[in-house]
């Protein structure tokens, strides 16, 4: 008996190990996938701000290219008479120019070898744990990862001058080392999340901007109020449209379209401006998002998300 206990006892105690390790894997996939959630979601909450610098940047390159001159110009030659910076590329524009000037199909065949795609890769690496890595830390606090070993693997942004493919992606992956006897390697474990980022109207209607909406005719959104929305408390939107227009309002819970009293259709001022005030039910989903639409006696529509607070 004591030869058989003495060559079973180290095989069942190195499966016992093997167990808790599987186990502390499971807890560190789980909580590295709510890290990752929880930070795409404060990514795509506050892009907002991003969306109106660019789109308001964009309107001045407009305006500069209707002039001739650019509007960078201007403000670098008055501050100092300085030379504008040259523009920036992205990844994508880098690899596109490069791609040029190459004869097809020499650039394609760049862009698909390994060596490209390491580089791409170090590229979304080296930016992603400089900026994004830091956000993550608030949501690791109680948990047991461990930042050192945490790597942003892969960034998606939205795509803001051509207003396609508005979502925000994020990629990480985890080194975890095997603290089991005989096996010195590590696993890695990885984590992927995706929200699409709230924007709202960026293009904002202001007082005495005359027939009021866009070129197009479509409602523009001037403020929603609070935001984050908070359950229990009454929330008001701010649209412009045609002046004595009339205009229908929909709030799109997570539990399906809102029954609250003061929605539905309204006609707006002699300025174009409508408002609409209602109760958010205290049984709303916390960190959920809210779609609305506001939609025009003609048809025209527009659509934005805000989320709901989450304490």
């Amino acid at each position: 008996m004591t030869v058989e206990a003495a060559m079973i006892l180290p095989v069942f105690l190195l499966f016992v190990v093997f167990l808790i390790y599987i186990v502390k894997m499971a807890f560190i996939t789980m909580a590295l996938q709510v890290t990752v959630s929880n930070t795409v979601k404060q990514l795509a909450t506050h892009m907002y701000p991003v969306a109106m610098v660019i789109d308001q940047q964009g309107e001045a390159e407009g305006a500069g290219k209707k002039s001739g001159t650019n509007p960078g110009d201007e403000v670098l030659l008055e501050s100092g008479g300085q030379q504008p910076a040259p523009p920036k590329l992205t990844f994508d524009e880098l690899a596109d120019t490069y791609n040029q000037l190459f004869p097809p199909p020499i650039g394609d065949w760049i862009k698909s070898t390994d060596l490209y795609g390491q580089f791409v890769d170090a590229a979304h690496q080296a930016a992603g744990d400089t900026l994004v890595k830091p956000l993550m830390k608030p949501y690791m606090q109680d948990t047991i990862l461990n930042i050192d070993r945490i790597h942003v693997t892969r960034v998606t942004l939205p795509q803001w001058k051509k207003k396609e493919n508005m979502m925000i992606a994020l990629e990480v992956s985890y080194t975890m080392p095997m603290r089991v006897p005989f096996l010195s390697q590590a696993l890695v474990l990885q984590a992927k999340a995706a929200e699409r980022v709230w924007v709202g109207d960026t293009s904002q209607a202001t007082p005495g901007d005359g027939e009021g909406g866009d070129e197009s005719g479509r409602p523009q959104i001037v403020s929603i109020e609070p935001n984050p929305l908070k359950p229990g408390s009454r929330a008001k939107i701010k649209v412009k449209v045609a002046p004595n227009q009339t205009s229908h309002v929909t709030v799109f819970y997570k539990s399906g379209e809102s029954t609250a009293k003061f929605l539905g259709d309204k006609t707006a001022d002699v300025d174009g401006y409508i408002e609409w005030e209602w109760h958010v039910s205290g049984n709303t989903t916390k960190g959920s998002t809210v779609k609305i639409v506001v939609e025009t006696a003609e048809g025209n529509k527009t659509e934005t998300q805000i989320q709901v607070k989450e304490s």
